[in-house]
């Protein structure tokens, strides 16, 4: 995956000062983060197993609450 940002593209997002200021520094770090080589997502989920992989709890069924108003009362 590529990713090519340039100073004009950033300064949309961010604003023409803080594309002065902080540009050059965030291009940078946005070029190391899309060059550093990703792990497999499929490779980790195909490792694990039922045992691994932590139980499901099934869900129950819950108290019924009942909350009794009498008519007198007044809001």
């Amino acid at each position: 995956m590529s990713l090519v940002i340039s100073s004009l593209v950033l300064e949309k997002i961010i604003g023409k000062l803080k594309t002065d200021k902080y540009g050059t520094i965030i291009l940078e770090e946005i070029n190391k983060c899309a060059n550093a080589e990703q792990p497999d997502a499929s490779a980790s989920k195909e490792g694990q197993t039922s045992e691994t992989r932590a139980k499901k709890r099934l869900k129950t069924e819950k108290a019924l609450v009942v909350v009794e108003s009498s008519d007198d009362e007044e809001v």
